[in-house]
């Protein structure tokens, strides 16, 4: 019985588990910062199901599930805020942009809350949604200068998780598309202003 046991536990093999991350586009040439400010970037808040880096998916509005077999690299947390962190430091507005906690002191702080990284099985076709709501906060007084969200679904084009991971890349694109313009030009704002 023994024999038999071993022989069917063996036979079963367990799936290659599949790690994917979000695409990273190649660094512009670097600019010399235009001021003396420090930002520092906390660790992105997100739902529970957010915090783990297994691919969500939505099978209703209402029904969840994971891929135990399909990863990504890092939380979705963690990846969007990374990038978030290269394309800000790019920009050369801020001397420094920090990973928080860090040592030394920071000139403002930018908060983030993953609203959403998923696939969307339902509604027709297949797609990625990701939500994200960022705050920029001046250090010196604990103001918000800026606060904005952004909810982006884009479609599959084709089928698999592969498929999956672009719409959802394609998706976190547009969404940092839109919100990091917006943040820097309202720091760099505040920064004119003479308050930081």
């Amino acid at each position: 019985m023994g024999a038999t046991l071993l022989l069917a536990v063996s036979c079963g093999s367990i799936p290659p588990t599949n790690f994917y991350s979000l695409r990273v586009p190649a660094p512009p040439v670097a600019q010399a910062p235009r001021s003396k400010a420090v930002l520092g970037i906390e660790r992105f808040g997100a739902t529970e199901a957010l915090r783990n880096d297994r691919l969500v998916y939505y099978s209703s509005p209402t029904q969840l599930g994971f891929y135990d077999y399909h990863r990504w690299v890092a939380d979705p947390a963690t990846m969007l805020r990374d990038d978030i962190a290269r394309r800000i430091q790019q920009a050369g507005l801020f001397a420094d942009v920090q990973l928080l906690p860090a040592r030394g002191a920071v000139d403002y702080y930018l908060r983030g809350r993953v609203l959403n990284f998923e696939e969307v099985d339902y509604e027709g076709a297949v797609s990625g949604r990701v939500g994200l709501e960022l705050t920029l906060v001046r250090g010196s007084d604990r103001q918000v200068i800026w606060s904005g969200s952004k909810v982006v679904k884009s479609a599959a084009a084709g089928q698999g998780h592969a498929a999956v991971v672009e719409a959802l890349n394609a998706a976190s694109d547009q969404v940092l598309g839109e919100l990091v313009p917006q943040l820097l030009a309202k720091a760099e704002e505040d920064l004119k202003q003479g308050t930081k």
